[in-house]
């Protein structure tokens, strides 16, 4: 069951990234074809190589091929979840680091206590709930809008306790 769920998760994500890079991608393609404002604002960031604004040690060559752009896209994508940047100070890094390893790791832990069924369907429903705000929530703004403000990070927190209450509930038992 656990594995069926992960490459569900797994193939999900893939065909994520791969409509976002082959959209933008298509920007350059077919540039009269989109004018949504946002589409062309993420196809220019793209274009330029911009993977987080202000720090040019993350940026990339401009890309060419469809590959450039998942290749980008992948990279955007795990420095949303870069919580200890190099561009804040080290009390800042050290509770980042604190706060969100303890939360990703009990967060995982409600999904395997979910997966097994160790809980209450209203708890299953929160944690399972929660698991599918936090990937709409943070992919929406880990592929439109990265900088190392958590900022757009913020609206998933309530979500990270309640999660983590289910497994430390689960542990507990």
């Amino acid at each position: 069951m656990l594995f069926s769920y992960c490459v569900f998760q797994t193939s999900w994500h893939c065909a994520f990234f791969c409509v976002h890079s082959l959209m933008l991608y298509s920007v350059k393609l077919f540039p009269n074809l989109f004018h949504i404002p946002s589409v062309v604002s993420d196809g220019d960031r793209f274009e330029k190589g911009i993977v987080v604004f202000d720090t040019p040690e993350t940026f990339h060559p401009p890309p060419v091929s469809f590959f450039d752009y998942l290749a980008k896209t992948l990279d955007t994508f795990i420095h949303f979840f870069h919580f200890w940047p190099s561009v804040w100070d080290k009390v800042h890094i050290i509770s980042a680091v604190f706060f969100f390893d303890i939360a990703f790791q009990l967060c995982t832990a409600s999904l395997i206590i979910a997966v097994k069924k160790d809980i209450t369907i209203s708890e299953h429903i929160s944690v399972v709930y929660s698991w599918l705000y936090m990937i709409a929530i943070n992919g929406l703004c880990a592929l439109t809008v990265l900088d190392h403000v958590w900022r757009y990070r913020l609206s998933t927190i309530p979500f990270f306790a309640i999660m983590s209450s289910v497994s430390m509930k689960g542990k507990i038992k």
